[in-house]
């Protein structure tokens, strides 16, 4: 990786099928900029990317801008050592801006050519692709990708991930005040977990409530947890009042015990189900976050003024009371 090695590699924690969209419908976006493909026109335009000549094809990785993520895929045997080439938006800048699809993809940058090993298997490394808005849609995270076979490029297909969320980026989140927050933490647990133990200024929001709900109804309590929780912090709720962000665009990370803990993946799948696309999440959990921060204030932290004390002892208290909301509204639901 030359240059790019020294670049903290965060893996994909889970990734799923994003539909399927190997009929390779053009979308109306891409009509609009000119590219009556599918795919980048680099594929279909550069000779580099010919499978005609791929014993002379070089493997390429896209510049990583921040921190990378690997998405481990699995092929069939029969696509031992073969090309893939996949490509998806750049990572967001503006966790609070939900892009145009023109806008998320820029120029294609996000994309790479690599090869399949013996088995099948193989590992794309690209940056986390941001959701974007088209025609009144949002959509996840998403890679798209192309395998050869028997010399041409097979239909595209599109895979959805799930992209974690570091420390230091968390950290930030924690650390701001509760006007200042430009994310949600939502912990995916059980009430009685959440009450008992979670990460500092986070919401809850059951996993497990939300299971037996019909679309409509998991729909309907999933906006009412973010009506009640967005006007506590303003910056973000200034940018829903004002329109410049939907409520279902709102940055959300959510969590559960630790990494083992799928509970918090669950959740994902529940917000995206509701239309809830621009999430991330903090895989080690709620035993990764004490481990790392076993002292929750610095002494810098400590000779903070008491007016800022004062706000975060408000914060916690508007937490807890959310909480207790929300607790009693999963009972009514059983």
């Amino acid at each position: 990786m030359s240059d790019k090695e020294d670049k903290e590699l965060k893996k994909c924690l889970i990734c799923k099928p994003a539909g399927d969209l190997s009929t390779e419908e053009i979308p109306y976006w891409s009509k609009k900029t000119g590219n009556y493909s599918p795919y980048p026109k680099m594929i279909t335009c550069e000779a580099k990317y010919a499978l005609e000549d791929r014993d002379e094809m070089v493997e390429e990785l896209p510049e990583i801008i921040d921190k990378a993520i690997e998405l481990k895929m699995e092929f069939s045997e029969e696509s031992a050592e073969k090309w893939v080439f996949f490509f998806a938006s750049n990572s967001s800048t503006d966790p609070l801006k939900i892009l145009h699809p023109e806008e998320a993809y820029g120029k294609d940058e996000n994309h790479g050519l690599t090869k399949t090993d013996k088995e099948g298997k193989v590992t794309l490394t690209l940056n986390c692709p941001q959701p974007y808005r088209a025609e009144g849609t949002t959509y996840c995270r998403h890679v798209h990708y192309l395998i050869e076979e028997d010399k041409v490029w097979s239909k595209m297909r599109t895979t959805r991930v799930m992209c974690q969320i570091d420390l230091e980026d968390l950290d930030k989140i924690v650390k701001a005040k509760p006007k200042d927050k430009e994310a949600i933490v939502v912990n995916a647990l059980e009430f009685k977990d959440f009450d008992k133990r979670s990460i500092p200024g986070s919401f809850h929001l059951s996993a497990n409530k939300l299971d037996p709900l019909s679309e409509e109804k998991k729909e309907e309590k999933v906006l009412e947890f973010l009506n009640e929780t967005v006007p506590k912090c303003k910056t973000i709720h200034d940018k829903v009042k004002s329109k410049e962000l939907d409520i279902k665009d709102v940055p959300i990370v959510t969590y559960c015990a630790n990494s083992k803990c799928k509970t918090s993946q669950k959740l994902i799948d529940h917000l995206y189900e509701c239309g809830v696309n621009n999430v991330l999440e903090w895989g080690p959990g709620m035993d990764g976050w004490f481990k790392e921060r076993s002292f929750f204030e610095s002494e810098e932290d400590e000779d903070k003024s008491d007016s800022d004390s004062d706000s975060d002892s408000d914060s916690d208290s508007d937490s807890d009371s959310d909480s207790d909301s929300d607790s009693d509204s999963d009972s009514d639901s059983d």
